[in-house]
């Protein structure tokens, strides 16, 4: 995979192009003042669920990797602060 680095600028003034790039598998590094800031990568979709197993396997990768903590009354709640 091709790795590119790309300015702000250049993003925000050619964005639609850049994406065409990503699309075709070109990995695209967004630079601040030539520092990273961000990575464009293309989009890789997961296979569907199977069966049972694998769907409870999926739900329990995404639980974990949420790192939000508290109910969800009480991320309402701070959401209205």
């Amino acid at each position: 995979m091709k790795t590119n680095q790309v300015g702000i600028f250049e993003v925000k003034t050619h964005l639609s192009e850049i994406l065409v790039r990503v699309s075709r598998g070109v990995e695209i590094i967004i630079t601040n003042r030539g520092k990273p800031v961000a990575q464009l990568t293309p989009y890789k979709s997961k296979p569907p669920v199977t069966n049972r197993n694998q769907a409870l396997m999926r739900f329990s990768e995404i639980r974990s990797s949420n790192k939000t903590k508290g109910t969800i009354k009480e991320l309402i709640d701070e959401g209205r602060k």
